[in-house]
């Protein structure tokens, strides 16, 4: 399936910003397997000693940020999963700032995030 495929009622409005990025003809499952390897590149290449940088006092470290994407993927497959079997039970929302207090991921080695 291309973005050109996708239907604007098949995604939540504010979910239409991250689209526009991808090119229409992009097969999405290669552009989410391209991505993933980007990503992953992306974190191996900053150095182990800014991990735990924030850039002001309150705000997500490293670790924090690579921890919401992750967080995020989870919360988002298993979306797909819910909708792909027909359950009509309501899905639960997802409060990013309580994942992260509760991930504990600054006490975490890299290679766990990485992996």
């Amino acid at each position: 399936m291309t973005k050109q495929e996708l239907n604007t009622s098949e995604y939540n409005p504010f979910y239409s910003g991250y689209l526009s990025l991808v090119s229409v003809d992009t097969e999405l499952i290669q552009g989410f397997e391209a991505n993933a390897n980007t990503v992953s590149s992306f974190f191996q290449s900053i150095p182990i000693d800014k991990w735990d940088y924030a850039y002001t006092e309150g705000k997500w470290t490293i670790k924090e940020t690579f921890q919401h994407m992750i967080d995020t993927e989870r919360v988002f497959q298993f979306r797909c999963f819910h909708i792909a079997r027909h359950d009509k039970t309501s899905l639960p929302g997802f409060e990013q700032n309580d994942y992260i207090v509760n991930s504990k991921e600054n006490i975490n080695n890299i290679e766990s995030l990485l992996e």
